[in-house]
């Protein structure tokens, strides 16, 4: 396919048709002759829930411009069917035509060998970027010893920054250029939920000295691929609280 066409088939209006918590995000991708269901984590309601890795996987299916099925599963009761099709019971998981992929890095691994473009690969630096972001968070959130807060957040501080003088070195506008790649799906989920619920717990924000990382995370929660794959800040937080 010569450019010009790749960016007619990827660059295309997004449109959602719910029925019964189910959701059919269509692109509108020419070369699509696949099926595909994603099985996320359900919110309140049987909407899309908070979980950062079902979050990875929704991101990377748009930006490859791929036609889906969205179903939210109640992971606090999981239907039956749920667990004879995935007997680990985790999401998120990937029905393609007839084939079953648990597990989100598989589940973006697949879908590159049967639609390689565009390519959102990103070479091993870049996807280490941010790599302690999730943990230093959940560390820092769930911590009960106050003699240990300040350190925590010392920790959480350290791994933003060092996100951010990635960025001011790079010089792109995300992790591996002017586009979102790979990385960035891993990336912007989590720190979505680090920065969501240590801001309403703690008043948390992003350090002074990294502005840059404050423009990335600017950027990409304005992106179209973030705003439709997303999830209410409310459903973050109280998914972080009845779990601390």
């Amino acid at each position: 396919l010569n450019s010009v066409l790749q960016n007619n088939l990827y660059d295309k209006e997004v449109n959602f048709i719910t029925v019964n918590n189910s959701t059919t995000i269509d692109v509108g991708r020419m070369d699509q002759k696949d099926k595909i269901t994603i099985y996320i984590k359900a919110g309140p309601n049987g909407t899309r829930g908070s979980c950062p890795f079902c979050h990875k996987a929704m991101m990377y299916l748009q930006l490859k411009g791929l036609d889906l099925e969205e179903v939210p599963v109640d992971m606090s009761n999981k239907p039956e069917w749920f667990m004879e099709m995935n007997p680990l019971g985790l999401v998120p998981v990937m029905k393609f035509n007839d084939l079953i992929v648990p597990d989100s890095d598989a589940i973006l691994d697949h879908i590159d060998s049967h639609y390689p473009q565009p390519d959102l690969s990103a070479v091993e630096d870049v996807m280490n970027v941010g790599a302690k972001a999730l943990l230093a968070f959940r560390n820092y959130y769930k911590n009960t010893d106050a003699s240990k807060m300040d350190e925590l957040k010392k920790t959480y501080d350290e791994v933003l920054t060092s996100i951010n003088d990635f960025l001011t070195e790079k010089g792109t506008k995300f992790l591996a250029g002017e586009e979102m790649t790979r990385a960035d799906c891993v990336l912007i989920p989590q720190l979505y939920h680090g920065l969501t619920v240590l801001g309403d717990e703690y008043g948390y924000t992003i350090p002074d000295n990294a502005s840059r990382l404050s423009k990335y995370v600017e950027d990409a929660f304005e992106s179209d691929v973030f705003k439709n794959t997303v999830y209410p800040k409310e459903v973050v937080i109280a998914g972080w609280k009845a779990h601390k």
